[in-house]
């Protein structure tokens, strides 16, 4: 089974998405240039159900994140590695750590760090520049994938998405 997360969700359908593909995570920036409203994040995970919500925290005050965390069901939090003893101190009850790695090849590597102290690495890909014989020949413990924003208002190409979860017999 893959280790799934989508990053920086952005509207209903990236969420739903997620969720028919089995996902564990789907992780919402909130700051940054893909930060999303709280009010826009309350509106997708009301819609849907299934993968663990986690923040996407880059420079966030501890005041901004506890606001989030009061307001939605957070399972965990994606910082970078320099953020993280600060994080977790200040947030012990989450279980799920995702930690942004120094990009390699064109490529992040991430680290998921559990309450149970459990580390996998989950691949982050371009499907643009990547296919899904990459991923069954290298066969990482996960992957995450990056959302798209709107080709226009309520229309995405989801093909290239389409094509990997075939491929990986997902769907």
């Amino acid at each position: 089974m893959w280790r799934i997360k989508f990053n920086h969700v952005q509207d209903l359908n990236d969420a739903r998405f997620a969720a028919s593909a089995l996902a564990e995570w789907v992780g919402f920036a909130i700051d940054g240039p893909n930060a999303i409203a709280i009010e826009q994040i309350q509106e997708i995970i009301g819609w849907c159900s299934g993968p663990k919500l986690i923040l996407e925290v880059h420079e966030a005050s501890i005041e901004q994140i506890e606001t989030y965390i009061n307001i939605l069901p957070v399972n965990g939090i994606e910082c970078s590695n320099q953020r993280l003893n600060e994080l977790k101190t200040a947030f012990s009850d989450l279980t799920d750590w995702i930690v942004t790695g120094e990009p390699k090849e064109n490529e992040s590597i991430i680290t998921h760090d559990s309450a149970w102290g459990n580390s996998n690495h989950l691949t982050r890909i371009d499907l643009t520049k990547r296919s899904s014989k990459d991923l069954l020949e290298h066969r990482p413990e996960g992957f995450s994938l990056d959302c798209e924003k709107e080709i226009e208002l309520g229309k995405k190409d989801l093909t290239l998405w389409h094509d990997l979860f075939e491929d990986l017999e997902i769907f």
